[in-house]
Parts: structure tokens; sequence; C-alpha cells
């Protein structure tokens, strides 16, 4: 599996280019800055990703260069996290605990679940491969079905 490069950003950009595009989890918001992809969700109208960076101009296009590289800007605890999600395969799933004890954080389940949670690039940066160790697909921002879709989708494509 080739895990995209990302670029990190000291801080939130300033100009984001956006569309709808067709993704392997269907219709998503993309926005990309000069450094790579910035955002991806489900919020086709757009919405969350003006709040998510309500400094920036924004500006409409008819496609993005999908194969650039992730630009995020997070805090270093957040970026650990957000790299280890790249490396979970598809059809596959880990816990918050076992992320924790990845990043040699064995206590920190709670605070990975913030860090999954604070993703700005779904799907590119695959947080819905996060469940808790109980059982069941946990919070998602898109919802708990689109979460568990996702999961469905991906475990029979692997």
């Amino acid at each position: 599996m080739t895990v995209p490069d990302i670029k990190i950003l000291n801080r939130s950009p300033e100009k984001i280019i956006y569309c709808v595009e067709e993704t392997i989890y269907g219709p998503m918001m993309i926005g990309a800055c000069d450094e790579g992809i910035c955002w991806a969700g489900f919020d086709i109208d757009g919405a969350v990703m003006r709040a998510r960076f309500a400094q920036a101009q924004f500006i409409e296009v008819t496609s993005i260069n999908m194969q650039q590289s992730l630009a995020v800007c997070g805090t270093p605890f957040q970026i650990s996290v957000w790299r280890f999600l790249l490396t979970i395969a598809h059809g596959r799933t880990q816990t918050y605990g076992d992320i924790a004890k990845y990043i040699q954080r064995p206590n920190a389940h709670r605070a990975v679940g913030s860090a999954v949670g604070a993703n700005p690039i779904s799907g590119f940066i695959p947080c819905h491969r996060v469940v808790p160790s109980h059982g069941g697909v946990g919070h998602y921002l898109w919802g708990t079905q689109k979460k568990a879709e996702l999961l469905n989708k991906e475990a029979l494509l692997s």
C-alpha cells in the first residue's frame, strides 16, 4: 500500500479551491490549497469546510487534481495519529486503544479519538477505519450510518 505524502502546514490555508468530486466513497467536497488537498468531506454544500477554514478565501473550480499531496495543519499529536491512520488497509479497522499503544501513548485513547475526529481529510486519511474496542462503529462526523456504509463498501472491495 502506498501511503500518500503529507505536508504539514504552519497555519490554516488562506486560499482554498474546491469542488465536488466523485470518489470511491461517492460524491465528496474536496478542498485544496497551494500545498495539496486540505479538505475532503461529505458536506456537498461546503458548509462544514467553510466553518473549518473560516478565514480562507474560497474559489470554486470544476475539478481538482486528486493525486496531489495531503496538506494538514494540526498538533504534533494529531499528525502522529493521522499518519497512523494512513497505514490502516482497506477492509481493516483499528481501535482507539490500538492506535494509542502504537504511537506509544497507551493511556491516550480518548485523545486519539479527539485527533481522529479532527481529521480534515475524510477518506484520504481514513478516520472511518477506527472503531471502539467495545464493538459497533463508533462516532463519525458524517454520521454512524455513513461510517458503517464506508466500512461495508471497503470490506466488499478487499
